[in-house]
């Protein structure tokens, strides 16, 4: 933890401070604050494609191909209204 002076009152803050608390000047570069405990992250928080994001990418490919296939597989042979059953050729 350092101290840095902020640049419109010349008073001594916390590098942690999100504000000035003489004259209440924004500090704008500094660490994340998390919104629920108030103290700094760690960490930056990730976009869609951290490893959550490819892992749900990677298992909707997994079930939309497939079904695909399926589907314009079994819509090449007709359907029989009376039995339900598809009409293979052999």
């Amino acid at each position: 933890m350092a101290l840095q002076t902020c640049p419109d009152c010349e008073h001594q803050v916390s590098d942690l401070a999100r504000d000035c608390p003489e004259c209440g000047r924004p500090f704008v570069l500094g660490p994340e604050f998390c919104p629920y405990c108030e103290k700094p992250t760690a960490k930056k928080v990730q976009g869609v494609f951290g490893w959550e994001g490819l892992i749900t990418i990677v298992l909707l490919c997994l079930g939309i191909i497939p079904g695909a296939i399926y589907y314009f597989d079994v819509s090449r042979y007709p359907y029989c209204t009376t039995c339900k059953r598809r009409i293979r050729k052999r």
